[in-house]
């Protein structure tokens, strides 16, 4: 301000969305880390206890965006994470690679968590990579061909580093380029989108089921032997609804029967009559479902909604 004088600051708040954890990396410039994240949650990570035993470079915040630099060694790991305890959920983030490291053996970049459980020094999480190339030219499951232009994946690790591989798909992705990243978790599927631009896939570019990890857990990153800024990340609980229609005098399921949540969401059973309503972001309090058929008389059901689970 000058001497003698005023000056106007103007500010803008960004609405945090019902049950999401969110970081726009607002805050102050910062080393050290991300915590705490712009809407109040502690980001945990190993920052002071390396995975590999190794130091990375650094962590922080400049200028309204998160950086990583794990890029002096293919040994320097970092993971953080924050958020709420839910066992369905989205994670989402923008990502730019500035740089990787070459490394014939192992791919490089980005990750999201999900479903992150345990300390510092101990998690485990389903994981999604983002991984330019860098060398190491992975060959995904069941293919004959090599990932040369880049790659995503998904894992998920367990106590003591146990990794275990669930799917991987050639991709191309390159340093430079911003990324939005989404992973999703529900039950025991897994899908994953990365994509550059304002339109998402209309579909799954990679998809897998495990039973390994269904518990509640926090959502965070991971930074693997490259140099990444984050922006925009963010934790949104996914609630689902399942159940099957039958025939109530026979007990035989109904195929086709329309199932349908007051107010919004409508699907239909398949040959088993069951049916899967998922619904991203703020889902809580009671609300009914509704199934129909022809020939039949509808039915509902009065349902307490809790965010995050099934």
């Amino acid at each position: 301000a000058p001497a003698n004088g005023s000056v106007t600051a103007n500010q803008q708040l960004v609405a945090i969305p019902a049950q999401v954890a969110m970081d726009t990396f607002t805050q102050p410039n910062q080393t050290g880390g991300w915590s705490p994240s712009t809407d109040g949650h502690a980001w945990t990570s190993d920052l002071g206890n390396p995975p590999n035993g190794v130091p990375i470079n650094g962590a922080g915040v400049t200028s309204s965006q998160a950086w990583v630099d794990t890029s002096g060694s293919t040994l320097q790991d970092f993971d953080t994470w924050m958020g709420y305890q839910y066992a369905n959920e989205q994670v989402t983030a923008d990502v730019d690679i500035v740089s990787v490291l070459h490394d014939a053996g192992y791919q490089h970049g980005p990750r999201l968590l999900a479903r992150v459980q345990g300390g510092s020094s101990s998690w485990n999480a389903v994981v999604m990579t983002i991984d330019p190339p860098d060398g190491s030219n992975p060959i995904p499951p069941g293919s004959s061909h090599a990932c040369t232009s880049g790659d995503i994946s998904l894992w998920v690790t367990l106590p003591s580093s146990t990794w275990t591989e669930l799917a991987m798909v050639c991709q191309t992705v390159t340093t430079g380029t911003t990324y939005h990243a989404a992973l999703d978790v529900v039950g025991s599927l897994v899908e994953g989108n990365v994509w550059s631009g304002s339109t998402e896939p209309s579909g799954w570019q990679i998809t897998a089921t495990q039973s390994l990890l269904l518990g509640a857990g926090q959502a965070g990153t991971r930074t693997t032997g490259s140099y990444v800024d984050y922006a925009n990340f963010a934790q949104t609980p996914i609630t689902q609804i399942t159940g099957t229609v039958t025939d109530a005098s026979t007990g035989k399921p109904i195929t086709g029967a329309t199932v349908s949540l007051g107010g919004g969401s409508t699907t239909t059973t398949d040959v088993n009559g069951t049916y899967s309503l998922i619904l991203t972001g703020a889902a809580s309090g009671s609300s009914t479902v509704t199934a129909s058929a022809s020939g039949f008389a509808s039915a509902s059901s009065t349902l307490t909604l809790t965010p995050g689970v099934t």
